[in-house]
């Protein structure tokens, strides 16, 4: 029988746009759109944190929908640094 679902696994991979970006941390959460004057649930997704492999001071945050993999998500992130010590 025919299947159409995806693993986390096959999500988390680079998607279409994602070619030139690097996954520096993802996660699977739940995503809300504040419309019309009320939060809309836009359903459980995986959330991954970007960076530009030709700018490292680039990046963005995006949010693929789990199942489909459509994203929902897509906001630059200007300042980008990656340190190993959290309190640098």
């Amino acid at each position: 029988s025919f299947s159409n679902t995806r693993s986390n696994d096959e999500l988390i991979k680079r998607g279409v746009g994602e070619e030139g970006e690097e996954c520096r941390a993802e996660m699977r959460g739940k995503i809300y759109a504040w419309q019309e004057g009320a939060w809309k649930d836009l359903g459980i997704a995986i959330i991954k944190v970007n960076e530009r492999q030709e700018d490292a001071t680039k990046g963005r945050l995006l949010a693929r929908q789990e199942g489909s993999g459509k994203l929902i998500l897509s906001a630059p992130l200007n300042v980008f640094e990656v340190t190993s010590d959290p309190r640098q």
